[in-house]
């Protein structure tokens, strides 16, 4: 059996800009702040999330930066491309297991030996039967590591973590509001996390979703007209979104691109993906099938071709959009890179030679690569697909002790969330420690977790 773990969040301190007054908030919507963990330093704020109680982040709300705030030193350089080695890719391991456990056992089977798969879950009882459902499968589940963190979605891509280097040298998590109704845990995943992995978070001003973000590595960011949209309500254009994108995200040139008519996310990673610093991959609809949404791939496709990149011109690669099915928009771009294999979303009734076709791309661009096709039709139905399901954790150098099994169970066979603090042994307690700080308070664990099922969400993304 793997970790389980309840992250709680600890209060922070703001790094740089000195003589600014804290202010203690639940959440600020636009917040913009560099916040470290440190239990030593500040007592923590409490809000009620779900069925249990987190604690929340120290953080700096706007109004209280002035235009100093961010000294060079603390913007952001660059976040790595999906294509780039990663420590672990993260998933929901509590919505994939409802409705999507093929979807979960395919992506373990085709990781394994390459990445550590992370999975949230909410309960020991939703580790057990995704334990179950690799073992009925006969699947080696030791990269699998269980951490308990309570969320209302599976597309963690846009809710989730996007890890960044700043200029000088450290890693932050960045942290952009999430603006989903009904979806209040999402909104704290990448803090809980960030806080786990005693790293300083990042929360830009701008409301931006991960799947409709790419990146080259090297500064190049792409995007679509929704995140405009999404954020003019809050006197955002093209010209402060791309400020925001150039400080928060290292940004050296943005393009905007156009989302496809009638997809609902609006989000880029439906019809595009990076599979090297110089060369992207654009779907291309057939014009008789679907005229305007051809029609606006080609301008995308073009608007690309133009820009300049270190090495040269951007190599723009055309392969098959797969025809929608009613309100499910299937995409070949949506694939999910995993230090070595690519995860291809395949679909049941598609005609064969045409994936074939986009596999053989996909290989001749990425000759090293194994390239692995997942059945994606049911998380399409859903809203979204391979890339939308996970997120990856990139540029870190380990991850949390708590977080590994064998690191606990070797010492004395016991999970520790069981036990009271006064019956944790010395490792347990070291390594928890290190967690929560290096506070002398400890957690209580002597407080029975809170049970009880939770409330369907909304599907969509």
């Amino acid at each position: 059996m793997k970790k389980w773990l309840l992250i709680a969040l600890a209060s922070g301190v703001l790094l740089g800009a000195s003589g600014l007054g804290v202010h203690q908030v639940a959440r600020a919507k636009r917040a913009s702040a560099v916040v470290n963990s440190s239990l030593a330093s500040h007592e923590p704020t409490a809000r009620s999330v779900g069925a249990r109680n987190l604690v929340r982040s120290t953080v700096f709300t706007d109004q209280h930066l002035g235009d100093d705030a961010f000294v060079e030193s603390f913007r952001v350089d660059r976040i790595p491309a999906d294509f780039e080695p990663q420590r672990a890719l993260l998933l929901s391991g509590q919505h994939l297991l409802n409705g999507h456990a093929d979807t979960f056992a395919s992506i373990v089977a085709a990781t394994q030996g390459r990445t550590t798969v992370v999975a949230l879950v909410d309960s020991d009882t939703e580790e057990e039967q995704l334990d179950a459902i690799l073992q009925q499968r006969n699947l080696d589940g030791d990269h699998v590591l269980y951490v308990g963190l309570p969320h209302d979605s599976q597309w963690i891509r846009d809710f989730g973590p996007r890890i960044a280097k700043r200029n000088d040298g450290s890693i932050v998590v960045i942290d952009a509001p999430y603006g989903e109704q009904d979806r209040a845990n999402d909104d704290v995943v990448p803090t809980a996390l960030a806080n786990c992995l005693n790293l300083p978070v990042v929360r830009p001003p701008l409301a931006v979703d991960g799947g409709n973000l790419l990146t080259n590595g090297e500064g190049l960011l792409v995007t679509t007209q929704r995140l405009i949209a999404e954020n003019a309500f809050d006197g955002h254009n093209s010209g402060t979104i791309a400020e925001v994108l150039r400080e928060f995200y290292g940004a050296k040139e943005s393009v905007i691109l156009l989302p496809l008519v009638g997809e609902p996310t609006g989000h880029v990673d439906v019809f595009a993906t990076f599979c090297d610093t110089r060369t992207i991959i654009v779907g291309e609809y057939d014009p008789k099938v679907d005229p305007v949404n051809a029609a606006i791939l080609d301008r995308n496709a073009e608007r690309l071709a133009r820009v300049m990149t270190r090495q040269g011109p951007l190599q723009v690669v055309r392969i098959p959009m797969p025809p929608r099915d009613n309100e499910c928009w299937r995409s070949y771009t949506n694939v999910v890179y995993a230090n070595g294999a690519l995860l291809m979303p395949t679909y049941s009734d598609m005609d064969r030679s045409v994936e074939r076709l986009v596999i053989h791309t996909y290989r001749e661009l990425l000759p090293d690569w194994q390239v692995v096709g997942i059945d994606a039709e049911a998380l399409c139905a859903k809203g979204g697909a391979l890339h939308c399901a996970t997120a990856d954790l990139s540029m870190i150098d380990r991850l949390p002790l708590c977080w590994s099994a064998k690191s606990f169970l070797n010492e004395c066979g016991r999970l520790p969330h069981s036990l009271p603090w006064s019956e944790l042994c010395d490792y347990h307690r070291d390594d928890l420690r290190r967690l929560y700080g290096s506070s002398s308070r400890s957690p209580n664990f002597d407080t029975p977790r809170q049970r009880g099922s939770r409330t369907a969400m909304p599907a969509a993304r």
